[in-house]
């Protein structure tokens, strides 16, 4: 009785998992044949645009689609031996299941060590691209009179739209431009040390079109970080979606008590059905 119902829960949750592995590896394929696809879906996402233009969003959902394709066919195939597995009493699908098993599971949590032992790993290298993309293409917004006119790049629009809207200042921080030199492109004052988008809003998070929407701007690009906002751009983006990174953590826990239910399961299915072969061989 407790080994059929063992049979069952494994193939319930290998079925699931299959369907699962299935959708993941037809969103892969389909990410990597038309990424087109994946980028105007993203469009939706409040701030995509300025997002798009800093980061190499292409390369990204590329990325994205050779991990899910990766992902989706080990699943794919973990789950078929699982369901021949919990069907058949064939001692050796068993054994090879409970291995691929413990693969994955392994795998897992080396991961897991690896990020937590180094989890500035992907944020260096994230935050490194930002610096870069501020270098190469950051123009700050001219001020004539009371009126700010935006930059005459999608690239430099980008970056003082990701800055006033998210109130931060550079990749790092505000010191990222004492680094290299913008200044010459700023008329209004050639001796700022950061660009009037670092400077603080008198209402915060969104872009200003006049002078009077920025407190003491003169203080600001003169005396940072005055009325600077110190924060870099990578943190208030990492700020803004960290609520993602605990639905990974979640997901990737459960991921993890699934597998190590299914393999109790099987273990104890493969146990009863040795002992049942040992039964009927007397």
């Amino acid at each position: 009785m407790a080994g059929c119902f063992g049979k069952i829960i494994v193939f319930i949750i290998n079925f699931i998992f299959l369907l699962c592995g299935i959708a993941v590896l037809v969103f892969g394929i389909i990410t990597l044949s038309s990424p087109s696809t994946i980028i105007d879906a993203l469009s939706f996402i409040p701030g995509y645009e300025s997002i798009n233009y800093i980061i190499d969003i292409q390369q990204a959902v590329l990325s994205g689609g050779i991990v899910m394709t990766v992902v989706g066919s080990v699943l794919v195939v973990l789950c078929i031996f699982g369901l021949i597995a919990s069907c058949c009493s064939s001692s050796c699908f068993i054994g090879t299941y409970i291995g691929m098993v413990l693969v994955v599971l392994y795998f897992e949590i080396g991961v897991i060590i690896f990020f937590s032992v180094d989890s500035q790993f992907v944020n260096s290298r994230i935050e490194n691209l930002m610096y870069t993309s501020l270098v190469e293409n950051f123009q700050p917004v001219q001020i004539n009179g009371n009126n700010i006119i935006n930059g005459s790049t999608p690239q430099a629009v980008a970056w003082e739209s990701l800055q006033f809207n998210y109130s931060c200042c550079g990749a790092h921080g505000y010191l990222d431009y004492n680094t290299f030199k913008w200044q010459a492109n700023f008329s209004y004052n050639p001796n700022a040390v950061v660009p009037p988008s670092c400077c603080q809003q008198i209402v915060q998070y969104q872009i200003p079109t006049t002078v009077s929407q920025i407190s003491n701007l003169n203080t600001c690009l003169t005396s940072a970080p005055s009325y600077t906002n110190t924060k870099g751009c990578y943190t208030a983006l990492s700020d803004y979606f960290f609520v993602y990174g605990y639905v990974k953590m979640i997901t990737l826990a459960g991921l993890i008590a699934i597998e190590v239910v299914v393999l109790m399961f099987s273990c104890r299915f493969l146990h009863l059905n040795r002992m049942e072969k040992e039964i009927d061989a007397f």
